[in-house]
């Protein structure tokens, strides 16, 4: 009795998945009309299984129909038999397939799935027969993401390791407080500092976007935009002051002519001549320069300390008030002069003092010279008269 049960069981299940490769295969056809099949010879199937899409040029244009071995073929190391697909590509595609076209078994994803490839390339440069009698296309397998992954690291075994070590000591150094890591996790002022910076960041990129500040005009400003492509623009049609300076011949020569004249300063100035090189390349008035810069340097350092005369006439509050006291009594001494007042202010402003020294002078001017005329006559007399 159980016998019997299992025995439909097993009817029921192969029968289910008769019912469904049949209707996959019927509603293939009918999804993809009319279909041309294709031959393709790979070394291996690499897991691939009927009704899997089959794509040209990405675009999905059929399915597998049939997967099977060919017949044993002779080779070097002996008899192997390949992988023998036969694609069904709908016709009214009409996909022709060029000498230089590619096929491969690819990964639909990285979670499985597998798609014919088909790379037609260029049937002007040679076609390739397909269809009943014609022979296969040579098909290839691209390996699974992962195991390539993993045949990566293992050609890197050393360098993968070295790595991961590197990691674990970066990772141990952090817990222990070591390292920049650490700060980053365990001092609070690094995190605030931190923040900080990419809130100045987040900031910046939003008066950006808002247009704010000189670099946001430059990058939102749509009239800026336009004024720089109009300058760009005049720069390549020649226009303006820069393209000019660019392309007259006169300009470029004189500044080819100032170029050399600097470059023949420059000589002179490392060859010692002239006054300049002189004290570029002079020791001696390096020194003075030094001698100079000592003596500055000490005379600031004294007026910092309040040393000097000078330095008194700035900080000493008792010789500016006395200085100030003269200043005023100067002062006065002048308004009274201006009005006329004392001996001085007499001499200045009034006439009359005036013109009596000035008579005065005159008096005595005229005495010295009658004392002058008479002095031969008074020399006769005493000469007369003393000899008796």
């Amino acid at each position: 009795m159980r016998s019997s049960r299992d025995t439909v069981l097993g009817i029921v299940f192969f029968g289910g998945i008769a019912f469904l490769v049949a209707t996959t295969i019927f509603l293939s056809e009918r999804v993809y009309g009319r279909t041309r099949d294709v031959a393709i010879e790979f070394e291996q199937a690499l897991g691939l299984k009927t009704g899997d899409p089959v794509h040209v040029s990405g675009v999905k244009v059929g399915y597998v129909r049939e997967i099977r071995f060919s017949e044993p073929q002779n080779s070097s190391s002996g008899q192997v038999r390949k992988v023998l697909v036969t694609a069904a590509i709908r016709e009214e595609d009409q996909i022709e397939i060029g000498r230089d076209y590619k096929v491969q078994i690819e990964y639909a994803s990285v979670l499985g799935g597998r798609i014919v490839a088909i790379e037609p390339g260029f049937p002007d440069q040679g076609r390739v027969q397909t269809g009943p009698g014609a022979p296969p296309l040579v098909g290839s397998t691209r390996k699974d993401p992962l195991a390539s992954l993993g045949d990566l690291i293992e050609e890197n075994r050393p360098g993968v390791k070295a790595a991961i070590t590197e990691f674990t000591k970066t990772f141990e150094a952090a817990n222990s407080g070591q390292g920049t890591l650490a700060m980053l996790l365990n001092d609070a002022k690094t995190r605030d500092d931190l923040k900080a910076a990419v809130d100045n960041v987040a900031k910046v990129t939003a008066r950006l976007e808002r247009g704010e500040g000189t670099l946001g005009k430059l990058l939102t400003d749509p009239k800026i935009a336009d004024d720089i492509a109009l300058f760009v623009d005049k720069l390549n049609r020649g226009e303006g002051v820069i393209p000019a300076l660019v392309n007259n011949k006169e300009w470029v020569s004189r500044l080819d002519s100032v170029l050399k004249d600097v470059k023949e300063f420059a000589e002179k100035i490392n060859s010692g001549d002239g006054t300049i090189s002189k004290l570029v390349n002079s020791s001696e008035i390096h020194d003075r320069f030094v001698k100079l810069e000592t003596s500055v340097q000490e005379f600031l350092d004294k007026v910092n300390r309040g040393d000097g005369w000078l330095v008194r006439a700035f900080t000493d509050k008792q010789l500016g008030d006395d200085v100030a006291q003269a200043v005023r009594d100067v002062k006065e001494i002048f308004a009274t002069i201006n009005r006329g007042e004392g001996t001085l202010g007499r001499l200045v402003k009034d006439d009359t003092l005036i013109r009596n020294i000035d008579r005065l002078v005159r008096q005595l001017s005229r005495s010295v010279e009658d004392a002058r005329e008479a002095a031969p006559i008074a020399t006769f007399s005493s000469v007369l008269f003393g000899s008796f």
